[in-house]
């Protein structure tokens, strides 16, 4: 185990670890590893040499103790590597997992459910149910979780985008893209070609599964069994078995996904489970968690177009703790080098989830925005530019 020490700001190594194994989970915890976690913590973090590059890890301090964490996105161990740990989301390859047959052990109707997302913006937690895992690998490989003041495709060209990744997933007979629609009409598509592969459907391989994703100017909740939903095609109301949406949703513009299968008993085809979230705008469908969010995402998005500077908007890979951002700017300089700024939102006095976010990103700018005053959007731009030591924004 070859372990390198760096340092916080230049990220530069500064030496190599002469006991490495000082950092392993029970090791860490003796008077020599606290010592040296102390020692590091805020100021530098570890890179582990299992993989290359480097495997990002750092000290945080909880409770009076010191601990190592892996970080969040750059905290992937090799799984033969005694520091490896399972960050709590799917692997970034759903190409891996036997889909089809995971939709098919999922999808019975039996009585009906309503949940709520195990994040509210986590993309792909481990506990979450498979369809909303799926959209949303769907969305982030697809670019839709990214919002960019230059070159924005269309929702139709995301979704063609969309395609291509779900071509690289194994689904029933052949892969997910043959089996995946989009809009009100992709319903109707979805079911047309179940009916086509059903007679040729092998025995044994439970019933044949459609997915369809929608984007939506509006949706309302009707009842336990019925959602309303309205984009520019027109508007329709689909009965469901399981509804899962975020637990602090409300209504406005979303994505849908949903699955479609035969029922057991009707022997209709109709839609089994539909994952929904909130979202920005139908043109720019970055998931939000709430209506200040959305607000605070907008009025970045407006100032932005003022300046010539490539700039960026997107929600982060994960989010299922306080220590994890609200959004990500950046900006991308002409030899094409991203700066991050993160951005917390802070809706209460005192909020300690700045402090958080900072702890678990301690290589990162982290700022907080009162979401309760009046926020400067061009200043924070700004901040932006100034950390990323490009030239003036604005006039």
């Amino acid at each position: 185990m070859k372990i390198a020490v760096k340092d916080n700001l230049e990220n530069q190594t500064i030496m190599f670890m002469e006991k490495p194994n000082i950092v392993l989970p029970l090791a860490r915890q003796s008077s020599e590893g606290q010592a040296f976690l102390k020692s590091i913590h805020r100021i530098r973090h570890l890179s582990c040499m299992c993989c290359n590059p480097g495997v990002v890890m750092f000290a945080r301090l909880s409770h009076g103790k010191y601990t190592l964490v892996n970080h969040h996105e750059l905290g992937h161990h090799d799984k033969s590597c005694p520091l490896w740990t399972d960050l709590g989301h799917q692997s970034d390859d759903l190409s891996k997992v036997k889909l089809h047959n995971a939709f098919k052990n999922e999808s019975i109707f039996d009585s009906v459910t309503k949940t709520t997302s195990s994040s509210a913006c986590s993309l792909s937690t481990k506990k979450a149910p498979l369809i909303e895992r799926v959209a949303r690998y769907l969305l982030r490989r697809s670019g839709m979780t990214t919002w960019t003041n230059r070159q924005n495709k269309s929702i139709e060209n995301k979704f063609k985008t969309m395609l291509g990744v779900a071509d690289d997933i194994e689904f029933g007979d052949s892969t997910l893209s043959e089996y995946l629609f989009f809009g009100k009409q992709g319903i109707e598509m979805a079911v047309e070609k179940l009916i086509e592969v059903e007679e040729d459907w092998p025995a044994n391989s439970g019933r044949p599964h459609a997915l369809v994703f929608m984007v939506l100017n509006d949706y309302q909740v009707q009842n336990s069994e019925s959602v309303f939903l309205s984009n520019e095609e027109g508007a329709v109301t689909l009965s469901f078995h399981s509804l899962i949406i975020p637990k602090e949703s409300f209504e406005g513009e979303a994505v849908v996904m949903l699955s479609i299968a035969r029922h057991e008993k009707t022997s209709e085809y109709m839609p089994h489970t539909i994952w929904l979230h909130p979202v920005l705008s139908t043109d720019v469908p970055l998931l939000t968690r709430t209506r200040t969010e959305k607000a605070v995402t907008k009025g970045l998005i407006a100032t932005s177009k003022s300046s010539e500077h490539n700039f960026f908007i997107s929600k982060p890979v994960t989010q299922i703790s306080d220590s994890d951002a609200d959004l990500v700017l950046g900006i991308i300089d002409d030899d094409g080098v991203k700066t991050r700024l993160l951005v917390v939102l802070n809706e209460e006095e005192n909020d300690q989830r700045v402090n958080l976010v900072k702890e678990a990103n301690s290589n990162t700018k982290v700022i907080g925005l009162d979401s309760g005053k009046g926020i400067v959007y061009k200043d924070v731009w700004k901040e932006l530019e100034l950390y990323a030591g490009v030239a003036e924004m604005f006039e």
